[in-house]
């Protein structure tokens, strides 16, 4: 046996909890570290998302604004000084006698034929009419709606398209078809819970086409939008020969203020002298998109502004001029 003997001696209580308190402060900044890093992650995949609905409404909106006032200059019905007449002579209602019509903070009445009355910071409706072309490709004319649906099958269209375009995408209308797409924002109908337990609802695009369904009522055709403001360039007193007439932007409500003015030897009513849009829109995301460290942000309206947050959604604001036929002439 051996003449030494050793003492096996333990943790006095000082150096555990020493050695438990280094351990929760690890163990605090990794949980820290790791939501961190979660919730910044969380914040871009909303970010791109928020680019993306934004991106995509502006794109939908400008593009079926490429058909605003479309006419094929083919047929022998431009005959007419003013092509203008063959808007009016379809339904002779205010809304339709163009390519561009618009409400000021409020939905577009289809039992009316007109526009609800205004609510203050209220989304804005767009009305874009244009009428198809059958016998050309390219863009513009498209005999589909913004809800798929074929518009020789719409009233305004019973005497133009005859009985078999009226049954048969596949045939050719006796003369170009109207129609005519209104995009308004409302509120999703359903809403979806952030994990600090409030909710968060935001707007979604709706269209409506001139071809009534059961219900008549628009579709969504995407969510995550908080605004749509509307801004319709006019033109002006002619200028002088080989320059452009002077534009100015205006609110719907004042575009139809302006009154009457000859143009190029034709009388164009307030609407017919729109011949730019300045679409804006607003993307909302459902969910926070702060970091751990940061609180609630700041976002830009479409007149500019800084509004306060409100809540920790994040808001891009997105903004593009579009021209537009509307007034010209057969010779386009």
């Amino acid at each position: 046996m051996t003449r030494f003997s050793f003492k096996q001696r333990g943790l006095s209580l000082i150096e555990l909890m020493v050695a438990m308190g280094l351990s929760l402060v690890i163990v605090g900044a990794a949980a820290y570290l790791y939501l961190a890093t979660r919730e910044n992650q969380g914040k871009l995949d909303q970010s791109a998302e928020a680019s993306e609905v934004g991106n995509y409404a502006l794109r939908l909106l400008g593009r079926d604004l490429g058909n605003a006032g479309f006419y094929p200059s083919s047929d022998a019905e431009v005959a007419l000084p003013n092509f203008l007449n063959v808007y009016t002579n379809v339904t002779g209602l205010e809304a339709y006698n163009q390519g561009i019509y618009g409400c000021e903070g409020a939905p577009f009445n289809f039992a009316l034929n007109a526009c609800d009355p205004k609510v203050d910071n209220d989304p804005d409706t767009l009305v874009i009419s244009y009428f198809t072309s059958d016998v050309r490709s390219g863009q513009g004319g498209q005999r589909d709606d913004c809800e798929g649906n074929d518009v020789a099958l719409a009233p305004e269209n019973a005497s133009r398209g005859g009985v078999a375009a009226s049954t048969s995408p596949n045939v050719t209308p006796m003369l170009p078809l109207f129609a005519a797409n209104h995009y308004t924002l409302q509120t999703s109908a359903s809403t979806l819970m952030r994990f600090d337990g409030r909710a968060v609802s935001t707007r979604s695009l709706l269209c409506k086409g001139l071809v009534s369904d059961t219900n008549n009522l628009p579709i969504s055709i995407i969510a995550g939008l908080d605004d749509l403001q509307l801004l319709y360039g006019v033109s002006g007193e002619p200028a002088a020969a080989g320059a452009s007439p002077p534009v100015e932007f205006f609110t719907a409500d004042k575009v139809k203020d302006q009154g009457s003015l000859e143009i190029d030897g034709v009388n164009l009513a307030p609407w017919q002298r729109v011949v730019a849009v300045r679409v804006c829109v607003i993307s909302k995301t459902y969910q926070t998109a702060n970091a751990v460290s940061s609180g609630p942000q700041q976002w830009q309206d479409c007149s500019g502004a800084t509004q306060p947050a409100g809540d920790s959604s994040l808001r891009k604001t997105y903004t593009q001029v579009f021209s537009v036929r509307n007034h010209l002439k057969a010779s386009y």
